[in-house]
């Protein structure tokens, strides 16, 4: 197998020179992309019911987790998002409303008409999320640049700031940028670690961890690869042992210390374990939810109403919901690093793959957005393989058109909810994918 260049990580510190500045530039644009395009679109379908379940959360505290078990969905993301609703009309009666503790729906529905103009609610519901758009945007920086450099964070940053799937999803009220944010973060961390064994790191990777799994049912996924990556970390001989055993405790303590705050503390059994009481019961029982739930849902697909999972419907709305050059850019970075001998695979190469077996073995078949979570990763495997081929011009003139690129960075971001139509790809003018939020 042919040689190629091995990946090293940049060791010298960033300085405040002409490339941070424009990376400040650019997360400064992506805000503004994202603002304004909330501004041009009304409330999606689900929009409505994540404010109206953040919001009772903030109002009436325990009182508010009765709309876990009818969505499956743990809430810190949804209380971020409703916190300026929460901040501008704290008085809302929520008790009178129709489906209060009864129809998730129903008071949904009649939230978003009480809290006030919906036009301030499109607005003050969708911000918070831009933020954390923002925040994975620079997580995303900081881990290519420490990667390859500052030129490598640029890079990254480009790609997802005009990305026309994440500029679509990233400034909408939901918890799909939410959860992809904090996993990130917490996989960042955790890679980080894995180099220093620092104290302060540890404490800020269990308190991410705790932030992920409370963000959606689907961050135990992150959990999960960060246990197996901690674990491989204890494993090496050179390293520290009773340090390092010690910090994954305090990691895998503040985790779960994090998610039974949010559920005051409480204790009690699930239905998978019966008699058995563990910390935040609702919590665990969200996830049930989630998997069984998930094989309710009906979508349309290749001229098909259809209801359950397919292995087959991710793959297309992959190809069908991205545009081509960036398409081009990641079919180059899997050859680069298929055609050249190059390091065991890391933390976030790791978790691409497990989350994608998940999505194709488990995930529910309603939308585009429950892959969005793979996209930080996609730019980083671009990235380094741009990196890699810049630095070695005879594999990069065989490999690279020198314009894929440039092309990545000229895309219009979509409505979320357009139809794709197969004349796209000369299939005649018939809907091929349709979603179900």
């Amino acid at each position: 197998m042919a040689r190629g260049p091995q990946v090293k990580e940049r060791s010298k510190k960033t300085h405040a020179g002409p490339q941070v500045w424009w990376s400040v530039l650019c997360l400064l644009l992506l805000f503004a992309l994202l603002f304004n395009g909330s501004r041009q679109l009304s409330l999606t379908y689900d929009e409505p019911s994540h404010l109206a379940a953040g919001y009772a959360y903030l109002a009436r505290s325990m009182e508010g987790l009765w709309t876990i078990p009818l969505r499956g969905h743990p809430l810190l993301i949804n209380a971020w998002e409703a916190l300026p609703l929460f901040i501008g009309n704290p008085g809302t009666p929520l008790e009178t409303l129709n489906g209060w503790e009864s129809s998730r729906q129903a008071y949904a529905r009649a939230f978003i008409h009480a809290v006030g103009p919906i036009a301030v609610s499109e607005v003050a519901g969708r911000l918070p999320a831009i933020l954390l758009t923002v925040l994975l945007a620079a997580v995303n920086f900081r881990w290519a640049a420490d990667l390859w450099g500052t030129s490598g964070g640029l890079v990254a940053l480009g790609l997802l700031s005009f990305d026309p799937t994440l500029l679509a999803h990233g400034r909408l009220a939901t918890n799909d940028v939410g959860v992809t944010t904090m996993g990130t973060l917490s996989l960042f961390l955790m890679w980080r670690w894995s180099k220093h064994h620092s104290w302060r790191i540890a404490l800020g990777t269990g308190i991410a961890l705790g932030c992920t799994l409370l963000s959606k049912s689907s961050g135990i996924l992150w959990v999960g690869v960060c246990f197996i990556a901690a674990i491989r970390t204890a494993l090496q001989k050179s390293r520290p042992r009773r340090r390092i055993w010690a910090q994954i405790m305090l990691m895998g303590g503040l985790a779960i210390f994090v998610v039974w705050a949010m559920y005051g503390f409480s204790i009690g059994p699930i239905a998978v374990l019966p008699g058995i009481p563990i910390p935040a019961p609702l919590h665990w029982e969200s996830l049930l939810f989630q998997t069984n739930e998930a094989a309710q849902r009906p979508f349309f697909a290749l001229g098909v109403l259809e209801t359950g999972r397919r292995w087959w419907y991710f793959p297309l709305t992959f190809i069908l919901k991205n545009p081509l050059p960036l398409l081009i850019a990641l079919a180059i970075a899997l050859g680069s690093r298929l055609r050249f001998k190059q390091r065991p695979l890391g933390i976030w190469q790791l978790f691409s793959i497990v989350y994608i077996i998940a999505a194709l073995i488990k995930g529910p078949n309603i939308g585009y957005r429950h892959l969005l979570p793979l996209h930080p990763y996609i730019y980083l495997l671009i990235t380094g393989a741009f990196d890699a081929l810049w630095h070695h011009t005879t594999h990069m003139t065989k490999l690279v058109p020198n314009r894929v690129e440039s092309r990545i960075l000229s895309k219009n971001f979509p409505c979320r909810y357009a139809q794709v139509k197969s004349g796209l790809s000369g299939l005649g003018n018939h809907t091929v994918l349709l979603e179900f939020m």
